[in-house]
């Protein structure tokens, strides 16, 4: 029964969140149609419910779950859900073909790349449907690589875009360089890590070297081991502000569900311990088994060892905020919460927000990065931060 937690969240469901989490199941079963019974559904809050699903990234999805009773659904809402689903495979039909077609090139060059996150995903787990919702395409290239491969790109049709972000920025606080190509304008992420670079700590040192091939639209191509893989999408979510969408936990779901025999726990646990990240995988594994019914091992738990007031927080988080109507307005308040939780130590967390760049000040607060007033508010920002978390508290009572 894995850790215990299964089915927490069952009782005292809304409608809205039961039909949300029917999707998401929906995928992991291969099933088209609902499993609940939707006699009542000129009940449900539709605007509710398309909130939801829309935060949570299952549109594509829900016009494949709603397809054979569509009849329930207002006509305008039906077409909403289905433009979504032929939009996202037609941008995923692009991010893959001009993926193979890096590839070629790269290969040509003596420089491997790697498809990360969505589009390697789409190429192993989500072979049936491919209508997981992607915004750019991330690729992996080793560290000493990185020169040649922004090369790469430029040569053929790309060009950085920074935004109003540093090139120094983007290489010594973060562990990717955005691009565009110039013809078309959707983004392509070139990362040389997982994760920032921490002092003292090589993190998944033998990733290059455990590498697998599968066949994506029949084509070999090297991807992530499955194991390094949840590595990328629980590192994904420590750094940005979506801890709690869905969609992430469905990645998770998947990549478990379909390895799960075969699945290297005992690699995860040590590196997870090395790479101080124990706290981190926890919190991925345990909103797949919560949310999705998805079996962990009783010993990944264990051995993992997160203590239990810190489980006991990451449940209430999740019970409380996964499917609350207010987690549109808050969500990088929720970003905030989290990172106090994803840390195998509080001082990380600490250390991050004592020293946060000017940069990231400015992007947590919807501020012009490099604008003088921007400037004096990070100087006085231990003043600042606690204005605005007083004033967004104020905002949230009146929502």
């Amino acid at each position: 029964m894995g850790y215990g937690y299964i089915n927490m969240l069952s009782k005292n469901l809304t409608r809205e969140t039961n039909l949300t989490l029917d999707i998401a199941n929906g995928v992991i079963e291969n099933r088209k149609n609902p499993s609940i019974i939707l006699e009542d559904f000129n009940k449900t809050n539709l605007s509710a419910l398309t909130q939801l699903i829309f935060y949570h990234e299952l549109t594509p999805f829900a016009y494949i779950y709603f397809s054979h009773s569509s009849y329930i659904l207002p006509k305008e809402l039906m077409e909403f859900f289905k433009a979504w689903y032929y939009f996202t495979l037609f941008r995923n039909a692009y991010f893959q073909e001009e993926f193979f077609k890096l590839t070629e090139v790269f290969m040509r060059e003596g420089v491997t790349i790697l498809p990360i996150k969505g589009l390697a995903l789409l190429g192993d787990i989500y072979k049936r449907e491919s209508v997981r919702t992607m915004v750019d395409m991330d690729i992996l290239v080793r560290e000493e690589e990185l020169e040649k491969a922004e090369g790469i790109l430029i040569k053929h049709g790309y060009r950085k875009d920074l935004g109003k972000g540093s090139e120094s920025y983007w290489k010594n606080k973060n562990c990717n360089i955005p691009f565009k190509k110039k013809e078309r304008g959707w983004p392509l992420e070139l990362h040389f890590a997982l994760d920032i670079k921490r002092a003292n700590r090589d993190l998944l040192p033998k990733l290059w070297e455990r590498l697998r091939l599968i066949d994506f639209n029949k084509k070999k191509i090297k991807v992530l081991s499955p194991e390094d893989t949840l590595f990328s999408l629980a590192l994904h979510q420590r750094r940005f502000g979506r801890r709690l969408c869905l969609k992430n936990t469905l990645d998770v779901a998947l990549l478990i569900n379909k390895y799960n025999n075969n699945f290297d726990w005992d690699y995860v646990l040590s590196e997870a311990k090395a790479g101080k990240m124990c706290s981190t995988i926890f919190f991925a594994l345990f909103q797949a088994n919560i949310l999705l019914n998805i079996q962990i091992p009783r010993y990944v738990w264990k051995c993992l060892k997160v203590s239990f007031l810190k489980k006991e927080l990451i449940r209430r988080l999740i019970k409380k905020d996964t499917f609350s109507m207010g987690c549109f307005k808050k969500i990088k308040y929720l970003h905030l919460k989290c990172h106090f939780l994803v840390y195998d130590s509080i001082w990380e967390p600490i250390r991050y927000l004592l020293g946060i760049t000017q940069e990231e000040f400015a992007k947590f607060y919807n501020l012009p990065i490099y604008a003088p007033e921007t400037g004096k508010l990070y100087k006085a920002r231990f003043f600042y931060e606690p204005y605005r978390l007083f004033k967004d508290k104020l905002e949230k009572k009146s929502f």
